[in-house]
């Protein structure tokens, strides 16, 4: 049946999407990992300097002090990313830094929220933050990534690149059942299951 087409024909594109995406993804965390076990970290790079820049900025105009977000929610989770780069504060009593450098590892999670985001899907956390600031954010994450273990370059873009032909096979899906490009696959699977 074509239901059964359909499913094995996505299958064997994301098996084959995770199997490349596994092997160059290890390769860009272990070279990371080894850099933070010999004392290295992503907030000593350049990148995560202008990423926390760019931030600083979305909240307040550097030359006026004024701030540029007034809507509560978009503030929070602006500085919510903030946090997420750097989770360690000043504690107000002692004037100590407490908590841990962000690791290579978090920031993945971090660009993977921001970038489905950017994407329009409701990043738990992010969703008040706009698709093209939460695209910028991913990608200023991602350049700390790639400044700290080049090798990620290699998996982001072998991804996206594997993630072609599914995207290719959602559209033709999605023209061929509602006759529209726009199709939400996740809405068909449940469709077609209930």
């Amino acid at each position: 049946s074509s239901d059964l087409y359909a499913d094995d024909t996505m299958t064997s594109h994301k098996n084959a999407r995770a199997a490349r995406a596994e092997k160059n993804k290890a390769e860009a965390f272990e070279f990371a990992l080894n850099k933070e076990k010999q004392g290295e970290r992503v907030s000593e790079t350049k990148a995560f300097k202008d990423a926390m820049t760019e931030i600083d900025t979305a909240l307040r105009n550097p030359e006026t002090g004024l701030t540029n977000v007034t809507v509560p929610e978009v503030k929070a989770q602006l500085e919510n990313v903030k946090r997420a780069l750097d989770p360690r504060f000043i504690d107000q009593q002692t004037g100590i830094a407490v908590g841990k450098p962000a690791s290579f590892e978090s920031l993945e999670n971090l660009r993977r929220f921001l970038r489905d985001r950017a994407y329009g899907v409701p990043a738990q956390g992010f969703d008040a933050i706009g698709q093209q600031q939460a695209g910028r954010l991913a990608d200023a994450v991602e350049k700390i990534q790639r400044e700290f273990s080049p090798k990620i370059g290699k998996f982001l873009e072998q991804y996206k690149a594997d993630s072609q032909p599914i995207n290719a096979f959602k559209t033709k899906l999605g023209q061929a059942i509602v006759g529209t490009e726009q199709f939400d696959m996740g809405r068909f699977v449940t469709d077609q299951i209930g």
